[in-house]
């Protein structure tokens, strides 16, 4: 049994069934009627949540925004969009904005991590 036959059949107000362990489980209880909310509980080994996340990861937005994109970078949109003037930092202009691929950014990122390494061990 996977994922969505157990939401499936909690939605239906079915007992999941247990076959398997470490399968996930839903709760039997009947749904609330204050509005839609989910309990759900998976039992993982290192390895499945270590897929689970980097699969969530995959799943977000790759291409970003201004505001997105100094939001990952935690810094201001005014010096993320001086960055990209520039050509300091991977952007492309896309209808007169400015956008960000996430794994360039963070290519960006580990490549100055990198640079500023060196220049700490030749100091």
């Amino acid at each position: 049994m996977n994922l969505a036959d157990i939401i499936r059949q909690a939605s239906m107000n079915v007992a999941p069934s247990e076959e398997g362990t470490g399968a996930a489980l839903a709760s039997a209880h009947k749904p609330l009627e204050c509005g839609n909310a989910i309990r759900l509980e998976m039992f993982l080994s290192p390895e499945q949540a270590n897929n689970l996340l980097k699969a969530l990861v995959h799943g977000q937005q790759s291409l970003l925004t201004l505001t997105e994109a100094s939001a990952f970078l935690r810094v201001r949109a005014t010096t993320v969009a001086k960055l990209a003037n520039e050509g300091q930092i991977p952007a492309a202009l896309v209808d007169g904005k400015w956008r960000f691929q996430r794994h360039e950014l963070q290519s960006w990122l580990d490549a100055g991590a990198e640079r500023a390494q060196q220049e700490n061990h030749v100091a």
